[in-house]
């Protein structure tokens, strides 16, 4: 998985919700409060501590410029560890499919 992946995954994922949203004649629309600490809440909950690894490497974005124990769980990737990109493509294509706009408020 590179960055071109995950940046085709997201634009092909904005561009169903927009549909989505197109087929129901929403203008606006907001994630509930909810569906938001739900998101949080996988995030957290697959968090993998890189700091014993990432504190060997260069200073970069990927470990917090050197100090990779600052990194907070629920700023990191979707899945276990650097994120796991089939599960989360998965997750989207499904959101999708069922088509019901789930965790948004329409308006």
């Amino acid at each position: 998985m590179n960055y071109t992946q995950l940046a085709v995954l997201g634009a092909e994922f904005v561009a169903g919700t927009v549909a989505l949203l197109t087929k129901r004649d929403a203008t606006v629309f907001d994630v509930r409060a909810d569906a938001e600490a739900d998101w949080i809440k996988q995030i957290v909950d697959t968090f993998v501590d890189p700091s014993g690894v990432m504190s060997a490497c260069t200073p970069s974005r990927l470990n917090n410029e050197g100090d990779p124990g600052a990194i907070r769980a629920r700023d990191t990737n979707y899945g276990k560890g650097f994120g796991d990109y089939f599960a989360y493509r998965d997750l989207l294509e499904n959101w999708l499919a069922a088509g019901d706009l789930a965790g948004l408020d329409l308006a």
